[in-house]
Protein backbone atom coordinates (compact mmCIF):
# COMPACT_ATOMS: atom_id res chain seq x y z
CA UNK A 1 0.00 0.00 0.00
CA UNK A 2 1.38 3.51 -0.54
CA UNK A 3 0.02 6.78 0.96
CA UNK A 4 0.93 10.75 -0.36
CA UNK A 5 1.62 12.98 2.68
CA UNK A 6 1.33 16.83 2.29
CA UNK A 7 2.70 19.16 4.40
CA UNK A 8 2.05 22.98 3.80
CA UNK A 9 5.86 24.53 3.56
CA UNK A 10 6.31 28.75 3.47
CA UNK A 11 9.46 29.92 1.93
CA UNK A 12 12.33 27.14 3.66
CA UNK A 13 9.80 26.42 6.66
CA UNK A 14 7.68 23.76 6.62
CA UNK A 15 4.08 24.02 8.58
CA UNK A 16 3.54 21.35 11.38
CA UNK A 17 6.10 18.72 10.18
CA UNK A 18 4.82 15.70 11.19
CA UNK A 19 1.50 14.11 9.96
CA UNK A 20 -0.71 11.58 11.66
CA UNK A 21 -2.49 9.06 9.48
CA UNK A 22 -5.40 7.42 10.59
CA UNK A 23 -8.04 4.95 9.34
CA UNK A 24 -5.36 2.31 8.63
CA UNK A 25 -5.48 -1.05 8.66
CA UNK A 26 -3.63 -2.83 11.20
CA UNK A 27 -0.40 -4.81 10.75
CA UNK A 28 -0.80 -3.54 6.79
CA UNK A 29 2.56 -1.99 4.76
CA UNK A 30 2.53 1.32 4.00
CA UNK A 31 5.20 2.82 1.87
CA UNK A 32 5.32 6.52 2.54
CA UNK A 33 7.01 9.41 -0.08
CA UNK A 34 7.48 12.63 0.94
CA UNK A 35 7.30 16.00 -1.43
CA UNK A 36 9.78 17.90 -0.72
CA UNK A 37 8.84 21.49 -2.67
CA UNK A 38 5.73 22.37 -4.78
CA UNK A 39 5.38 25.52 -6.50
CA UNK A 40 2.62 26.90 -8.89
CA UNK A 41 4.56 25.17 -11.69
CA UNK A 42 4.40 21.97 -9.76
CA UNK A 43 5.56 19.59 -7.91
CA UNK A 44 9.75 18.90 -7.24
CA UNK A 45 11.29 16.03 -7.00
CA UNK A 46 10.34 13.47 -4.33
CA UNK A 47 12.58 12.25 -1.61
CA UNK A 48 13.08 7.99 -1.39
CA UNK A 49 9.63 6.43 -0.38
CA UNK A 50 9.52 4.80 2.97
CA UNK A 51 7.56 1.63 3.77
CA UNK A 52 6.16 1.13 7.11
CA UNK A 53 4.00 -1.63 8.83
CA UNK A 54 1.09 -0.29 11.21
CA UNK A 55 0.78 -1.67 14.55
CA UNK A 56 -1.06 -5.58 14.56
CA UNK A 57 -3.88 -6.98 16.97
CA UNK A 58 -5.54 -10.02 17.50
CA UNK A 59 -8.02 -11.45 15.01
CA UNK A 60 -11.26 -8.92 13.40
CA UNK A 61 -13.42 -11.80 12.92
CA UNK A 62 -13.93 -15.36 13.53
CA UNK A 63 -13.55 -18.17 11.37
CA UNK A 64 -15.78 -18.28 8.62
CA UNK A 65 -19.13 -20.44 9.35
CA UNK A 66 -19.19 -23.20 12.25
CA UNK A 67 -20.58 -26.16 11.04
CA UNK A 68 -21.36 -28.75 13.09
CA UNK A 69 -23.43 -32.17 13.03
CA UNK A 70 -24.12 -35.61 14.68
CA UNK A 71 -22.60 -38.75 12.93
CA UNK A 72 -23.69 -41.34 15.66
CA UNK A 73 -25.33 -41.33 18.97
CA UNK A 74 -21.73 -41.01 20.43
CA UNK A 75 -20.07 -38.71 18.06
CA UNK A 76 -20.06 -34.81 16.42
CA UNK A 77 -18.33 -33.39 13.43
CA UNK A 78 -17.08 -29.93 13.57
CA UNK A 79 -15.88 -27.86 10.55
CA UNK A 80 -14.86 -23.89 10.28
CA UNK A 81 -13.44 -21.42 6.98
CA UNK A 82 -10.29 -19.95 7.83
CA UNK A 83 -10.66 -16.47 8.87
CA UNK A 84 -10.15 -13.59 5.70
CA UNK A 85 -6.96 -12.35 5.41
CA UNK A 86 -7.61 -8.97 6.27
CA UNK A 87 -8.82 -9.64 9.91
CA UNK A 88 -6.15 -11.32 10.70
CA UNK A 89 -4.50 -8.12 11.98
CA UNK A 90 -1.44 -10.37 12.57
CA UNK A 91 0.49 -13.23 12.04
CA UNK A 92 -1.97 -16.28 12.09
CA UNK A 93 -0.76 -19.23 14.15
CA UNK A 94 -3.86 -21.73 14.41
CA UNK A 95 -6.89 -22.17 15.37
CA UNK A 96 -8.53 -23.23 19.47
CA UNK A 97 -11.67 -24.98 19.56
CA UNK A 98 -13.60 -25.42 22.98
CA UNK A 99 -15.75 -28.02 23.38
CA UNK A 100 -18.62 -27.75 26.46
CA UNK A 101 -21.80 -30.43 27.50
CA UNK A 102 -24.94 -29.03 28.63
CA UNK A 103 -25.89 -30.17 32.51
CA UNK A 104 -28.45 -29.21 35.06
CA UNK A 105 -25.46 -26.99 36.60
CA UNK A 106 -24.98 -25.25 33.03
CA UNK A 107 -21.95 -25.99 31.08
CA UNK A 108 -19.24 -27.99 31.71
CA UNK A 109 -16.20 -28.22 30.19
CA UNK A 110 -15.42 -31.29 28.15
CA UNK A 111 -12.43 -30.51 26.40
CA UNK A 112 -10.45 -27.72 24.66
CA UNK A 113 -8.27 -28.43 21.42
CA UNK A 114 -5.24 -26.09 19.57
CA UNK A 115 -5.06 -27.01 15.46
CA UNK A 116 -2.36 -25.47 13.32
CA UNK A 117 -3.61 -23.15 10.35
CA UNK A 118 -4.44 -25.82 7.59
CA UNK A 119 -6.62 -27.99 10.00
CA UNK A 120 -10.31 -26.98 9.55
CA UNK A 121 -12.69 -29.87 10.75
CA UNK A 122 -12.29 -31.82 13.52
CA UNK A 123 -14.71 -35.04 15.56
CA UNK A 124 -15.29 -35.40 19.17
CA UNK A 125 -16.18 -39.09 19.63
CA UNK A 126 -17.24 -40.96 22.97
CA UNK A 127 -19.77 -38.44 23.99
CA UNK A 128 -23.31 -39.36 25.64
CA UNK A 129 -26.41 -40.21 23.38
CA UNK A 130 -28.52 -37.23 22.77
CA UNK A 131 -26.48 -34.91 24.85
CA UNK A 132 -26.41 -31.16 24.10
CA UNK A 133 -23.12 -29.78 23.28
CA UNK A 134 -21.17 -26.69 22.88
CA UNK A 135 -18.38 -25.94 20.46
CA UNK A 136 -16.90 -22.39 20.34
CA UNK A 137 -13.59 -21.55 18.01
CA UNK A 138 -11.61 -18.94 17.24
CA UNK A 139 -8.89 -17.88 15.23
CA UNK A 140 -5.53 -16.50 17.41
CA UNK A 141 -2.20 -14.82 15.93
CA UNK A 142 0.78 -13.18 17.61
CA UNK A 143 -0.95 -10.99 19.41
CA UNK A 144 -3.65 -12.88 21.24
CA UNK A 145 -7.52 -14.79 20.72
CA UNK A 146 -9.78 -13.15 18.26
CA UNK A 147 -13.37 -13.33 18.64
CA UNK A 148 -15.13 -16.97 18.75
CA UNK A 149 -17.87 -18.17 16.75
CA UNK A 150 -19.76 -21.05 18.41
CA UNK A 151 -22.58 -23.33 17.44
CA UNK A 152 -25.11 -26.31 19.69
CA UNK A 153 -25.53 -29.74 18.47
CA UNK A 154 -26.91 -32.64 20.06
CA UNK A 155 -25.26 -36.09 19.70
CA UNK A 156 -28.26 -38.69 18.17
CA UNK A 157 -30.93 -40.00 19.38
CA UNK A 158 -30.59 -43.62 20.94
CA UNK A 159 -32.76 -45.84 23.13
CA UNK A 160 -33.53 -45.16 26.51
CA UNK A 161 -31.25 -46.68 28.94
CA UNK A 162 -34.00 -47.07 31.70
CA UNK A 163 -37.54 -47.58 32.11
CA UNK A 164 -39.83 -45.51 33.02
CA UNK A 165 -40.00 -44.49 37.18
CA UNK A 166 -42.45 -45.36 39.96
CA UNK A 167 -43.98 -47.85 38.06
CA UNK A 168 -47.68 -48.54 39.77
CA UNK A 169 -51.05 -50.41 39.16
CA UNK A 170 -54.13 -50.45 40.76
CA UNK A 171 -57.17 -51.97 40.87
CA UNK A 172 -60.76 -49.65 40.27
CA UNK A 173 -62.66 -52.73 40.26
CA UNK A 174 -63.49 -56.14 39.98
CA UNK A 175 -62.86 -55.60 36.01
CA UNK A 176 -60.69 -53.05 35.99
CA UNK A 177 -56.61 -52.16 36.63
CA UNK A 178 -55.06 -48.62 36.21
CA UNK A 179 -51.39 -48.25 35.49
CA UNK A 180 -49.13 -45.51 36.10
CA UNK A 181 -45.90 -44.48 36.10
CA UNK A 182 -43.54 -41.19 35.53
CA UNK A 183 -41.19 -40.34 33.14
CA UNK A 184 -37.69 -41.91 32.07
CA UNK A 185 -35.22 -39.42 34.24
CA UNK A 186 -33.76 -36.99 31.65
CA UNK A 187 -30.30 -38.43 31.85
CA UNK A 188 -31.70 -41.57 30.33
CA UNK A 189 -33.87 -40.66 27.68
CA UNK A 190 -31.17 -40.74 25.16
CA UNK A 191 -33.61 -39.37 22.78
CA UNK A 192 -37.18 -37.45 22.07
CA UNK A 193 -39.78 -39.88 23.85
CA UNK A 194 -42.66 -40.12 21.51
CA UNK A 195 -44.55 -42.73 23.64
CA UNK A 196 -44.79 -45.80 26.27
CA UNK A 197 -45.72 -49.21 25.71
CA UNK A 198 -47.79 -50.57 28.33
CA UNK A 199 -48.31 -54.27 28.16
CA UNK A 200 -50.91 -56.67 30.22
CA UNK A 201 -50.37 -60.15 30.51
CA UNK A 202 -52.56 -63.16 32.28
CA UNK A 203 -50.72 -64.69 35.35
CA UNK A 204 -52.22 -68.18 33.93
CA UNK A 205 -52.19 -67.45 30.69
CA UNK A 206 -49.08 -66.04 28.94
CA UNK A 207 -50.27 -65.83 25.41
CA UNK A 208 -53.02 -63.93 26.68
CA UNK A 209 -51.63 -60.45 26.43
CA UNK A 210 -52.70 -56.58 25.89
CA UNK A 211 -50.33 -54.43 24.58
CA UNK A 212 -51.38 -50.39 24.28
CA UNK A 213 -49.50 -47.51 23.04
CA UNK A 214 -49.98 -44.61 25.00
CA UNK A 215 -48.41 -40.80 25.34
CA UNK A 216 -50.03 -40.60 28.66
CA UNK A 217 -48.52 -41.25 32.10
CA UNK A 218 -50.95 -43.52 32.77
CA UNK A 219 -53.02 -46.17 31.31
CA UNK A 220 -56.79 -48.30 31.84
CA UNK A 221 -57.42 -52.18 31.28
CA UNK A 222 -61.19 -52.81 31.60
CA UNK A 223 -63.45 -56.68 30.98
CA UNK A 224 -60.58 -58.14 33.25
CA UNK A 225 -61.41 -61.49 35.11
CA UNK A 226 -62.36 -60.94 38.45
CA UNK A 227 -59.94 -61.56 41.29
CA UNK A 228 -57.20 -62.41 38.84
CA UNK A 229 -53.40 -61.21 39.03
CA UNK A 230 -51.76 -59.71 35.33
CA UNK A 231 -48.39 -59.15 35.02
CA UNK A 232 -47.97 -55.82 33.55
CA UNK A 233 -44.87 -54.02 32.25
CA UNK A 234 -44.10 -50.42 30.75
CA UNK A 235 -41.25 -49.52 28.90
CA UNK A 236 -40.47 -45.93 26.68
CA UNK A 237 -39.45 -45.69 22.98
CA UNK A 238 -38.38 -42.92 20.93
CA UNK A 239 -37.24 -42.86 17.14
CA UNK A 240 -34.96 -45.23 17.50
CA UNK A 241 -36.21 -48.01 19.24
CA UNK A 242 -38.12 -49.14 22.51
CA UNK A 243 -35.79 -49.12 26.08
CA UNK A 244 -36.13 -51.42 28.93
CA UNK A 245 -39.25 -51.99 30.39
CA UNK A 246 -40.36 -52.36 34.32
CA UNK A 247 -42.50 -55.10 35.48
CA UNK A 248 -45.20 -54.93 38.24
CA UNK A 249 -48.36 -57.31 39.16
CA UNK A 250 -51.78 -56.21 40.39
CA UNK A 251 -54.52 -58.03 40.94
CA UNK A 252 -58.44 -57.01 40.24
CA UNK A 253 -60.42 -56.17 42.88
CA UNK A 254 -62.91 -58.87 44.59
CA UNK A 255 -66.44 -59.53 43.61
CA UNK A 256 -69.18 -61.60 44.87
CA UNK A 257 -68.71 -65.16 43.95
CA UNK A 258 -70.53 -66.16 40.25
CA UNK A 259 -71.59 -69.26 41.02
CA UNK A 260 -72.75 -71.26 44.71
CA UNK A 261 -70.55 -74.15 46.32
CA UNK A 262 -71.03 -76.88 44.20
CA UNK A 263 -72.55 -80.62 45.46
CA UNK A 264 -74.64 -79.56 47.92
CA UNK A 265 -76.14 -81.99 50.42
CA UNK A 266 -77.30 -83.39 53.35
CA UNK A 267 -78.50 -86.21 55.80
CA UNK A 268 -79.86 -86.50 59.16
CA UNK A 269 -77.14 -87.43 61.65
CA UNK A 270 -79.63 -87.30 64.94
CA UNK A 271 -82.94 -86.18 65.88
CA UNK A 272 -81.87 -82.66 66.35
CA UNK A 273 -78.93 -82.30 64.14
CA UNK A 274 -78.51 -82.67 60.04
CA UNK A 275 -75.08 -82.54 58.08
CA UNK A 276 -74.44 -80.79 55.24
CA UNK A 277 -72.01 -80.81 52.63
CA UNK A 278 -70.64 -79.00 49.82
CA UNK A 279 -67.66 -79.03 47.86
CA UNK A 280 -65.27 -75.38 47.40
CA UNK A 281 -66.68 -72.22 44.35
CA UNK A 282 -64.40 -73.55 41.58
CA UNK A 283 -61.30 -70.87 41.54
CA UNK A 284 -62.52 -69.18 38.40
CA UNK A 285 -65.99 -68.40 39.78
CA UNK A 286 -64.69 -67.60 43.13
CA UNK A 287 -63.81 -63.93 42.49
CA UNK A 288 -62.29 -63.64 45.74
CA UNK A 289 -61.15 -64.94 49.39
CA UNK A 290 -64.62 -67.19 50.35
CA UNK A 291 -64.83 -65.71 54.02
CA UNK A 292 -67.60 -68.30 55.07
CA UNK A 293 -70.79 -70.05 53.80
CA UNK A 294 -74.33 -69.07 54.95
CA UNK A 295 -77.19 -71.62 54.86
CA UNK A 296 -80.61 -70.97 54.31
CA UNK A 297 -83.44 -73.17 55.24
CA UNK A 298 -87.08 -73.05 55.58
CA UNK A 299 -89.15 -75.25 58.06
CA UNK A 300 -92.26 -77.04 56.72
CA UNK A 301 -94.35 -74.02 58.36
CA UNK A 302 -92.45 -70.74 58.24
CA UNK A 303 -89.31 -69.45 57.16
CA UNK A 304 -85.89 -68.93 59.37
CA UNK A 305 -82.80 -68.11 58.42
CA UNK A 306 -79.59 -69.16 59.82
CA UNK A 307 -76.07 -69.73 59.57
CA UNK A 308 -75.85 -72.56 62.31
CA UNK A 309 -76.87 -76.34 61.75
CA UNK A 310 -78.30 -77.28 64.78
CA UNK A 311 -82.12 -77.90 64.37
CA UNK A 312 -85.42 -78.99 66.29
CA UNK A 313 -85.77 -82.82 66.51
CA UNK A 314 -88.24 -84.39 63.70
CA UNK A 315 -88.37 -81.67 61.36
CA UNK A 316 -88.34 -81.48 57.88
CA UNK A 317 -86.50 -78.36 56.00
CA UNK A 318 -87.23 -77.71 52.57
CA UNK A 319 -85.70 -75.07 50.69
CA UNK A 320 -82.54 -75.76 52.35
CA UNK A 321 -79.35 -74.19 50.46
CA UNK A 322 -75.75 -72.82 50.74
CA UNK A 323 -74.37 -69.26 49.54
CA UNK A 324 -70.61 -68.69 49.61
CA UNK A 325 -69.52 -65.50 50.56
CA UNK A 326 -66.47 -62.71 50.15
CA UNK A 327 -66.13 -59.38 51.70
CA UNK A 328 -68.42 -58.18 48.70
CA UNK A 329 -71.55 -60.31 49.51
CA UNK A 330 -72.77 -63.51 49.15
CA UNK A 331 -73.23 -65.16 45.61
CA UNK A 332 -75.73 -67.16 43.98
CA UNK A 333 -77.69 -69.93 46.15
CA UNK A 334 -77.12 -73.51 45.38
CA UNK A 335 -80.25 -76.17 44.11
CA UNK A 336 -82.69 -76.18 47.43
CA UNK A 337 -82.64 -79.51 48.76
CA UNK A 338 -84.82 -80.69 51.30
CA UNK A 339 -83.97 -83.18 54.43
CA UNK A 340 -85.47 -84.40 57.35
CA UNK A 341 -83.84 -84.97 60.91
CA UNK A 342 -83.94 -88.36 62.48
CA UNK A 343 -87.07 -89.45 64.23
CA UNK A 344 -87.25 -89.33 67.82
CA UNK A 345 -89.89 -91.40 70.08
CA UNK A 346 -92.80 -89.36 70.76
CA UNK A 347 -92.08 -87.29 74.11
CA UNK A 348 -95.55 -86.86 75.32
CA UNK A 349 -98.23 -89.58 75.57
CA UNK A 350 -101.61 -89.95 73.52
CA UNK A 351 -103.90 -88.42 75.77
CA UNK A 352 -107.26 -89.64 77.32
CA UNK A 353 -106.93 -92.74 77.55
CA UNK A 354 -109.57 -94.71 78.70
CA UNK A 355 -111.14 -98.50 78.29
CA UNK A 356 -114.29 -99.94 79.03
CA UNK A 357 -115.23 -103.79 78.06
CA UNK A 358 -117.56 -104.53 75.39
CA UNK A 359 -118.73 -108.27 76.06
CA UNK A 360 -117.28 -110.51 78.66
CA UNK A 361 -114.07 -111.55 75.62
CA UNK A 362 -113.55 -107.46 74.79
CA UNK A 363 -111.96 -104.67 74.98
CA UNK A 364 -112.78 -101.48 73.43
CA UNK A 365 -110.22 -99.00 74.28
CA UNK A 366 -109.51 -95.44 72.91
CA UNK A 367 -107.35 -92.37 72.48
CA UNK A 368 -108.07 -88.88 71.62
CA UNK A 369 -105.55 -87.98 69.30
CA UNK A 370 -103.65 -90.08 66.54
CA UNK A 371 -101.34 -93.00 67.61
CA UNK A 372 -100.37 -96.17 66.03
CA UNK A 373 -98.22 -99.27 66.24
CA UNK A 374 -97.80 -102.38 64.16
CA UNK A 375 -100.88 -103.20 64.31
CA UNK A 376 -102.82 -100.10 64.32
CA UNK A 377 -103.04 -97.37 61.58
CA UNK A 378 -102.53 -94.23 62.62
CA UNK A 379 -106.08 -93.33 61.70
CA UNK A 380 -107.61 -95.41 64.37
CA UNK A 381 -108.77 -93.59 67.75
CA UNK A 382 -109.85 -96.98 69.04
CA UNK A 383 -109.15 -100.54 69.23
CA UNK A 384 -111.19 -103.92 70.53
CA UNK A 385 -109.41 -106.38 71.77
CA UNK A 386 -110.79 -109.73 71.52
CA UNK A 387 -110.64 -113.43 72.77
CA UNK A 388 -109.64 -112.54 76.69
CA UNK A 389 -110.62 -114.15 79.26
CA UNK A 390 -113.92 -113.81 81.12
CA UNK A 391 -114.00 -111.42 84.04
CA UNK A 392 -110.39 -110.45 84.32
CA UNK A 393 -108.46 -108.00 85.11
CA UNK A 394 -106.23 -106.26 82.00
CA UNK A 395 -103.61 -103.47 82.95
CA UNK A 396 -103.71 -101.46 78.95
CA UNK A 397 -101.37 -98.63 78.07
CA UNK A 398 -100.78 -96.74 74.99
CA UNK A 399 -97.98 -95.14 73.18
CA UNK A 400 -97.06 -92.87 70.27
CA UNK A 401 -94.92 -94.73 67.96
CA UNK A 402 -92.41 -93.20 65.46
CA UNK A 403 -88.97 -95.06 64.20
CA UNK A 404 -88.72 -95.09 67.70
CA UNK A 405 -91.58 -95.51 70.56
CA UNK A 406 -92.37 -93.42 72.60
CA UNK A 407 -93.73 -92.39 75.78
CA UNK A 408 -96.50 -94.41 77.52
CA UNK A 409 -99.93 -93.60 79.25
CA UNK A 410 -100.73 -93.91 82.92
CA UNK A 411 -101.79 -97.70 83.11
CA UNK A 412 -105.96 -98.13 83.33
CA UNK A 413 -107.21 -101.24 84.52
CA UNK A 414 -110.64 -102.81 82.26
CA UNK A 415 -111.87 -106.01 83.37
CA UNK A 416 -113.94 -107.99 80.82
CA UNK A 417 -117.31 -108.64 82.01
CA UNK A 418 -118.93 -111.54 83.61
CA UNK A 419 -120.03 -114.51 82.19
CA UNK A 420 -121.92 -117.56 83.38
CA UNK A 421 -119.81 -120.04 84.56
CA UNK A 422 -117.88 -122.21 81.95
CA UNK A 423 -117.72 -125.47 84.47
CA UNK A 424 -119.62 -126.62 87.02
CA UNK A 425 -118.98 -128.10 90.56
CA UNK A 426 -116.93 -130.94 89.84
CA UNK A 427 -117.09 -134.73 92.01
CA UNK A 428 -120.93 -134.37 92.73
CA UNK A 429 -121.41 -137.15 95.56
CA UNK A 430 -124.79 -138.40 96.96
CA UNK A 431 -126.41 -139.80 99.42
CA UNK A 432 -129.33 -140.59 101.07
CA UNK A 433 -129.52 -139.28 104.28
CA UNK A 434 -133.42 -140.36 105.18
CA UNK A 435 -136.67 -141.69 103.43
CA UNK A 436 -137.41 -138.14 102.16
CA UNK A 437 -133.76 -136.50 101.81
CA UNK A 438 -130.39 -136.93 99.62
CA UNK A 439 -126.90 -135.39 101.14
CA UNK A 440 -125.28 -133.66 97.79
CA UNK A 441 -121.56 -132.36 98.15
CA UNK A 442 -119.61 -131.40 95.32
CA UNK A 443 -116.09 -129.97 94.99
CA UNK A 444 -115.71 -126.01 93.94
CA UNK A 445 -115.60 -124.41 90.36
CA UNK A 446 -112.05 -123.81 89.47
CA UNK A 447 -111.55 -119.76 89.81
CA UNK A 448 -110.63 -119.61 86.41
CA UNK A 449 -113.70 -120.84 85.11
CA UNK A 450 -116.13 -118.84 87.50
CA UNK A 451 -116.53 -116.06 84.88
CA UNK A 452 -117.93 -113.40 87.69
CA UNK A 453 -118.84 -112.83 91.01
CA UNK A 454 -120.15 -116.56 91.97
CA UNK A 455 -123.57 -115.62 93.85
CA UNK A 456 -124.54 -119.34 95.09
CA UNK A 457 -125.54 -123.37 93.75
CA UNK A 458 -128.66 -123.79 92.26
CA UNK A 459 -129.26 -127.99 92.24
CA UNK A 460 -132.15 -128.77 89.99
CA UNK A 461 -133.88 -132.29 90.57
CA UNK A 462 -137.26 -133.89 89.47
CA UNK A 463 -138.38 -137.25 89.47
CA UNK A 464 -137.63 -139.96 87.13
CA UNK A 465 -140.91 -140.66 85.75
CA UNK A 466 -142.08 -136.62 85.72
CA UNK A 467 -141.20 -133.68 84.04
CA UNK A 468 -141.51 -131.17 86.71
CA UNK A 469 -138.73 -129.69 87.69
CA UNK A 470 -137.65 -128.73 90.97
CA UNK A 471 -134.63 -126.38 92.08
CA UNK A 472 -133.02 -125.77 95.58
CA UNK A 473 -130.74 -122.93 95.82
CA UNK A 474 -127.19 -122.88 98.08
CA UNK A 475 -125.79 -119.79 98.87
CA UNK A 476 -122.28 -118.64 97.69
CA UNK A 477 -121.36 -119.99 101.21
CA UNK A 478 -122.45 -123.51 99.68
CA UNK A 479 -120.87 -123.10 96.74
CA UNK A 480 -117.61 -124.69 97.78
CA UNK A 481 -119.17 -127.16 100.14
CA UNK A 482 -122.86 -129.34 100.08
CA UNK A 483 -125.75 -129.46 101.00
CA UNK A 484 -129.10 -131.58 102.20
CA UNK A 485 -131.97 -131.83 99.86
CA UNK A 486 -135.46 -133.13 100.68
CA UNK A 487 -136.46 -134.95 97.78
CA UNK A 488 -140.37 -135.62 97.88
CA UNK A 489 -141.85 -139.08 97.23
CA UNK A 490 -140.66 -140.05 93.36
CA UNK A 491 -138.21 -137.61 92.68
CA UNK A 492 -135.38 -139.34 91.84
CA UNK A 493 -133.26 -137.57 89.16
CA UNK A 494 -131.48 -134.22 90.08
CA UNK A 495 -129.47 -131.34 87.65
CA UNK A 496 -127.32 -128.91 89.44
CA UNK A 497 -126.49 -124.94 88.64
CA UNK A 498 -124.74 -122.33 89.61
CA UNK A 499 -126.00 -118.36 90.04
Amino acid sequence: MSAHVNLKCSGTTCENPRKVLGNLKGFSLYVLEANRTRTVKGVGPTNESVVVRTHGEVPGASPGPLIAYNTSTSSIYASWKEIVAEKWHGIMQGYKLFFYEFTKDGLRTKENRTYQLSVLETTFTELKTYTKYRIEVLGFNNFGDGPAAAVEVRTAEGIPSEAPSNFTANNKSSTILRATWKPVPECCQFGIILGYHVTLTDSSNSSATITKTVTELYSRFTNLKKYHVYQLSVDAFTSKGIGPNVPTSASTDQDIPDAPPPNFRGYNISQTEIQLFWGPVPQDKANGIITHYNVSYKKAQGNHYSKYSRFNNGSTFKGLDVKAFTIKGNGPSSVDITVKTEEEAPQVSPATFEGINSSSTSILNTADNTTYNITVPITNLTLELNNLRKYTNYSLEIKGVTKFIGAATKPIIVTTDEDIPSRPPKDIKLQNSSSTSISVQWKPIPKDHINGILLGIKLFYRSGTKRQQHSVQFPHEAGSGGGVVRIHQHHFTAERTVL
